[in-house]
């Protein structure tokens, strides 16, 4: 397992908050001041990817996110740039 942790220094996620912060279009910002897209999205990739993601809040001294992924039992594939060398030496 490959497990990436990223934390800031915001004001953290209240508790009454927290539950909801990956539901699509949920928003603490003002109208017109952002969609509530991008947690939701991220948990999406995430989950897509076979991993899961936690929010651990931590007022007023900011929020961690915990990434969890499994680790592949192959070797990567090819390179975009080396995928595009074999489709114009092909073409």
């Amino acid at each position: 397992m490959v497990v990436c942790r990223v934390c800031d220094t915001g004001t953290g996620i209240p508790d009454n908050q927290a539950e909801k912060i990956f539901e699509p279009f949920f928003t603490t910002k003002d109208v017109g001041k952002g969609t509530g897209l991008g947690l939701s999205i991220s948990y999406g990739i995430v989950k897509e990817c076979g991993g899961s993601i936690e929010a651990i809040p931590n007022p007023p001294h900011g929020t961690c996110f915990v990434l969890r992924f499994p680790m592949l039992d192959e070797s990567p594939g090819k390179t975009p740039d080396e995928a595009r060398e074999t489709e114009s030496a092909d073409g």
